[in-house]
């Protein structure tokens, strides 16, 4: 399954962009380095979707700081990756692309008003880029991309929220791969007859084909309900990141936004309630 959907993508022209994310990994050649994507005015990118988690005794995955930076634009040493990106940036190879999006080494993690921009972006990170590969049950980045890992339906982290916003999603699950795109969803089991996933199919409507202002705001509902079920490494990352999609949607929905609420589903937005297994 993996050669033939590697062969799939290899078959076809690599979706070029000329909105890139700020910073990409170039890993064509012998190096593996951070480039400013503004040195191009046209590139294919893949981006990888995964779990931080602690790592392997309690490591955290390979981030770029400021102090790294320069180093991280020189040269990336194999060794230090951890399984999951190495398996990522082989796939990327595989399939013939030279740039691969990774946040924690795409980003410069003590650097606030980059992280900002950066998480801001995420959705035009993740709409843009040609394939998201979704690591999508692994507890951490050490456990690479092959492992056994539960079914799509079932994400870890934010990569339901990521599976949404890319084009294409190559899961590697617990027993096989699952391929997900905005026509079919396929899979070696059979499982899947080729229908899209109703979340995915929603978010395609709303920002490809345009809806009715109710319309969005019911779906800017539940990806606020998505995201505040995610256990995401910082507690404090979901407003960014839904800032992004929102802008995303203010033609349709209008109004002021602030917040993960918008002015015109005031009455509604400000609803809540505490969920079984959470306690205050």
């Amino acid at each position: 399954m993996v050669l033939f959907a590697l062969e799939g993508l290899r078959s076809r022209d690599l979706w070029q962009t000329s909105k890139p994310p700020k910073r990409l990994l170039k890993v064509s050649g012998t190096r593996i380095r951070l480039i400013d994507s503004s040195e191009y005015k046209v590139l294919s990118y893949i981006t990888l979707s995964h779990c931080w988690g602690a790592g392997e005794q309690g490591k955290t995955p390979l981030t770029t700081s400021r102090d790294t930076y320069r180093h991280r634009c020189q040269d990336i040493p194999w060794t230090e990756l951890p399984r999951t990106f190495q398996d990522a940036i082989t796939l990327t190879r595989l399939i013939g692309c030279e740039f691969i999006w990774i946040d924690s080494l795409c980003i410069v993690q003590d650097d606030d008003d980059d992280w900002k921009e950066q998480s801001y972006q995420m959705a035009d990170i993740y709409s843009h880029g040609y394939l998201n590969l979704a690591a999508t049950a692994a507890t951490d980045s050490s456990y690479g991309c092959f492992f056994a890992r539960r079914h799509p339906s079932e994400p870890n982290g934010s990569t339901n929220i990521e599976r949404s916003l890319s084009p294409r999603t190559l899961h590697f699950c617990a027993s096989e791969l699952v391929w997900e795109c905005r026509a079919s969803v396929f899979c070696e089991c059979g499982g899947y007859n080729g229908a899209i996933p109703a979340v995915k199919q929603r978010f395609s409507n709303v920002l490809h084909q345009g809806c009715s202002q109710q319309a969005a705001l019911d779906f800017w509902l539940s990806t606020v309900q998505s995201y505040s079920n995610l256990r995401l490494t910082k507690a404090t990352d979901w407003p960014f990141a839904l800032a992004g999609i929102a802008s995303r949607l203010q033609n349709t929905i209008g109004g002021l936004y602030f917040a993960g609420i918008w002015a015109t589903d005031l009455p509604r937005a400000l609803a809540w309630e505490l969920a079984a297994s959470n306690t205050l």
